[in-house]
């Protein structure tokens, strides 16, 4: 699952907002992830078997290494 510009745009404005610095980026993902599933920015409604989680979480991962401070 490739990230769009506008989730880019979201997870970015998710991280400055909240205080990851410092924090494992494991931990920084996890809580992204959380915040775009709960919110609606991502539906994995059709994700039977989790694929479609597991591409999201290495997507956000390589986006959160690459583009944010921690």
């Amino acid at each position: 699952m490739k990230l769009t510009e506008e989730l880019k745009e979201t997870i970015l404005t998710y991280c400055n907002e909240s205080d990851v610095k410092g924090m494992d980026i494991s931990e920084v993902t996890e809580e992204v992830l959380d915040f775009l599933l709960d919110d609606g920015h991502v539906d994995l409604s059709d994700d039977e078997d989790g694929d479609m989680y597991e591409s999201l979480n290495n997507e956000v991962w390589d986006f959160i290494e690459e583009n944010v401070e921690l």
